[in-house]
């Protein structure tokens, strides 16, 4: 083989690699990932539509950080100071702990665990929740 033809199967070789290394990272990177946010504030809820939104601090950005979900599935656990309960009892102002997967590919997130945490920051004491704006 000459030193011209070694070059050019040593070039598409490469560039083969870099194109299959490519491909594998795309995929690994279009899978779902788990997530997990200790501590966020819910900001909006429609029940009937089973959507939502919470307000967090980024940990490593510091920014305040708005993640909806476009559907709260059926089976999410939700628990209320460690009781079970359901999507209703839930209510804006509430701080929750979320478990629940990101897909990148649509930018969604499904919520499969809520763990909401009643104080100061949760309904007043006649029951009726705060109301919260989101930051302009």
């Amino acid at each position: 083989m000459s030193a011209a033809r070694r070059k050019w199967a040593i070039v598409i070789g490469a560039g083969a690699v870099l194109v299959a290394a490519g491909v594998w990272r795309a995929v690994v990177w279009a899978q779902p990932r788990a997530y997990e946010l200790k501590s966020a504030v819910v900001t909006r809820l429609d029940v009937s539509a089973r959507s939502g939104e919470i307000q967090f601090v980024h940990p490593k950005s510091g920014r305040t950080t708005y993640v909806g979900a476009d559907r709260i599935p059926e089976d999410c656990e939700i628990r209320i100071n460690g009781e079970s309960a359901t999507l209703a009892d839930v209510q804006v102002g509430d701080t929750v702990a979320v478990r629940g997967l990101v897909y990148p590919l649509s930018r969604t997130v499904q919520p499969q665990q809520i763990l909401v945490t009643r104080g100061s920051n949760g309904p007043d004491a006649s029951g009726n929740p705060l109301t919260l704006q989101r930051a302009p």
